[in-house]
């Protein structure tokens, strides 16, 4: 997948015009803290059957990972809780989930990644209470 596809600057920039640096910057920093988490409850569930606790996991993640222009991450989380319910329904295959839950985790990872890098250096030396810039 190219970059131009897994990434999404124009939804970051969209954000950042509502909201400003700040914003952005607490919506990431939110996702960071909760995210690991959640890949790891997404893990779990996967591993234990659990269809129900995989989708709960991918939907808490898909609407951040959208809003912050993670395209791949969104298009990931969308597919694992799609496949979570359908087999919570009795229409999946539960030995589909780990691998949709792996994608989750590895798009993951590259967003963070991506995000990182798309902080402006900040003009002036910021304080412990300010976020650095964003696009």
């Amino acid at each position: 997948m190219t970059e131009s596809a897994r990434f999404n600057p124009a939804a970051l920039e969209m954000l950042q015009r509502a909201g400003g640096d700040e914003l952005v910057g607490q919506m990431a920093d939110l996702m960071e803290s909760y995210g690991p988490g959640r890949l790891d409850a997404a893990r779990s569930a996967a591993a234990a059957g659990d269809a129900p606790g995989v989708a709960f996991a991918a939907h808490s993640l898909k609407s951040s990972a959208a809003q912050l222009g993670g395209a791949a991450l969104y298009e990931a989380a969308l597919t694992a809780e799609r496949a979570a319910t359908a087999v919570a329904a009795g229409d999946g295959q539960r030995d589909a989930l780990p691998p949709l839950v792996q994608i989750m985790c590895d798009e993951y990872t590259l967003f963070f990644a991506w995000l990182s890098a798309q902080r402006k250096p900040a003009a002036s030396v910021t304080t412990a209470h300010e976020s650095p810039a964003w696009p």
